[in-house]
């Protein structure tokens, strides 16, 4: 979105209109664009940079010099006062924010002229122009002024000077003039001084080189605004035209003032998004995959050694003697003797245990208030104690007794 607005110059006393780009495109433009982007280049006027710079500043991307802006500026440098481009549109002071922000900034202007050559062409301009058939009367002249001469005059007359001496060098080979294709042979591959007071080259296809300045942040001699956009190099084919693109080249004892260790890179090493690295990213994880997978089958090993060694063990008790028992700590029952609730003692009749007749037994029970009593019951096995319990007594006529595993579990359990 583009606001017009307009402004008066009285001093002129003309209108003219100029036409501002809105911030809020700046901030649409970067908002969805830093996450992918570095090196910001635009064309346009040079007060079309102030949004961008502004914002980019303002969002905190030009501090570590990673985000730069390259301008094209399409209107003409003015040399003479390089500190008017880090000033407002409409405020002539020079604007703190706006100082910072271009550091990160370099631009590409049309070369401006040469002086005082082009102050010679300038004067001619006036002088011919008061001259039949223009009779253009100075109204600067009474104050010793003359017309300022845009720098499309001076392109203007390189161009007629180049057909001029072109015509010349075909009438004197007594070529056809009226040829386009030879006027433009003898055009290609020539050298001469512009107007703009510089040396200007056609290539082979009768393009003229263009001459452009580059202008950054630098500090102004002499000025007590301080910093301006002043030239820092120029670009040019090299002598032997072995490239159609023009190199750069600095200006003696001039430098870029880059921000941070050098030249920002156009893409992060590891990409925009960090999709370069995404190998050592997978690195990463595999090693920590790996870890996790082995610990895992760590943890499960031992488990299984536990439950194992457990199963073991568990097997080596029932395969030990340890459920035999000592037939001397086996106390063969051959006389009771019951306490009733009253503490009277009552002789029970004696019986042999060794015999396999006997049909009597002791078992214990208790009254309603909890006391100990014995009572007797019919059985037909023999009784005996074995560390304080009443047990039955078997006796097997067996030279060899295979005990087997469900047998030797009962027997562990008892024991």
């Amino acid at each position: 979105m583009q606001v017009e607005l307009q402004s008066l110059h009285r001093r002129l006393g003309a209108t003219s209109t100029i036409m501002v780009s809105s911030k809020t495109l700046f901030i649409k433009l970067v908002d969805e664009t830093y996450i992918d982007t570095r090196i910001y280049i635009v064309v346009g006027e040079t007060y079309e940079y102030t949004g961008l710079m502004e914002y980019l500043y303002d969002k905190g991307l030009l501090a570590a010099g990673q985000y730069f802006v390259v301008g094209v500026i399409l209107d003409q440098y003015d040399s003479q006062l390089p500190e008017t481009y880090l000033k407002g549109v409409f405020d002539n002071n020079s604007i703190p924010k706006l100082q910072e922000a271009f550091k990160s900034y370099v631009g590409v202007v049309i070369a401006p002229p040469a002086y005082p050559q082009y102050n010679n062409f300038t004067a001619k301009v006036n002088k011919y122009l008061t001259l039949p058939p223009f009779n253009i009367r100075n109204s600067l002249d009474s104050i010793g002024k003359m017309k300022t001469i845009r720098a499309e005059a001076a392109y203007l007359y390189d161009a007629v000077y180049a057909y001029a001496k072109a015509l010349d060098e075909a009438l004197r080979l007594g070529e056809d003039p009226l040829s386009g294709s030879v006027i433009i042979n003898h055009i290609k591959q020539t050298t001469y001084t512009s107007a703009m007071g510089y040396m200007v080259h056609i290539d082979t296809n009768g393009d003229a080189e263009g001459n452009y300045t580059l202008i950054a942040h630098k500090r102004i001699e002499n000025n007590t605004d301080g910093y301006g956009l002043v030239p820092v190099g120029i670009f040019q084919l090299n002598e032997t035209l072995t490239s159609a693109l023009p190199s750069l080249k600095l200006l003696p004892n001039e430098s870029i003032p880059w921000i941070g260790d050098g030249p920002p890179i156009a893409e992060p090493k590891c990409g925009f998004r960090g999709e370069n690295c995404i190998v050592i990213v997978e690195e990463s994880w595999l090693a920590e995959i790996l870890g996790g997978a082995m610990g895992g089958l760590m943890l499960i090993l031992i488990i299984i050694l536990i439950f194992a060694y457990r199963n073991w063990r568990y097997e080596q008790e029932l395969a030990s003697l340890i459920w035999k028992v000592d037939f001397k700590d086996i106390c063969m029952v051959t006389d009771f003797t019951c306490s009733s609730a009253n503490n009277a003692s009552n002789k029970m009749t004696r019986m042999s245990l060794a015999m396999r007749s006997s049909q009597m037994s002791i078992i214990s029970c208790q009254d309603a208030d909890g006391n100990e009593l014995m009572r007797i019951t019919q059985v037909f096995t023999p009784i005996g104690t074995f560390k304080g319990t009443v047990v039955a007594l078997k006796s097997i006529q067996k030279r060899h007794i295979d005990v087997t595993r469900s047998i030797r579990k009962e027997l562990k359990m008892v024991g």
